[in-house]
């Protein structure tokens, strides 16, 4: 039984339970719609949980993103806004991690022309330590990545 309604809120009242008691017992039930109305924007709030804890407790978000990219795939070599594309992050934090990662040794930083290429370095000394992180943590979404690049 609908008793009132404003806008998107409907409240009913259900009938009492079967009880010992004579007095009767009203219970109210107060129903929302949640259908935005046409033009309303509704916000996702929150935050997003990290794909791994492993991933995110070893690595920044962006240094999760970087070395997926160049350790899913140590053979091939990308440029600056290759990588930044396929990471989704700021070109400033990009080009940091990939400044960091490069003075550790365990990226290369190879210049072509105008053209500067980032690849994992294979003779770093925990190259395979590394790469198996990044598979174990990253999976496969570092393998779709390159393909996004097209």
């Amino acid at each position: 039984m609908v008793l009132g309604s404003q806008g998107d809120v409907n409240v009913t009242r259900e009938p009492p339970p079967a009880t010992h008691r004579e007095e009767p017992v009203v219970f109210a039930t107060l129903e929302v719609n949640s259908v935005p109305k046409n033009g309303t924007i509704v916000p996702e709030m929150g935050t997003l949980l990290p794909d791994n804890p492993i991933a995110s407790a070893l690595f920044s978000k962006n240094r999760r993103a970087v070395l997926a990219l160049l350790f899913g795939h140590p053979d091939q070599s990308y440029y600056l806004r290759q990588i930044v594309r396929a990471c989704g992050g700021g070109v400033g934090a990009v080009q940091r991690e990939l400044r960091q990662l490069t003075d550790a040794g365990i990226i290369r930083r190879t210049v072509s022309g105008k053209q500067v290429y980032f690849q994992a370095d294979v003779a770093c000394p925990v190259f395979e330590e590394l790469k198996g992180i990044v598979v174990k943590t990253a999976g496969a979404a570092s393998q779709a990545r390159p393909e996004l690049l097209d």
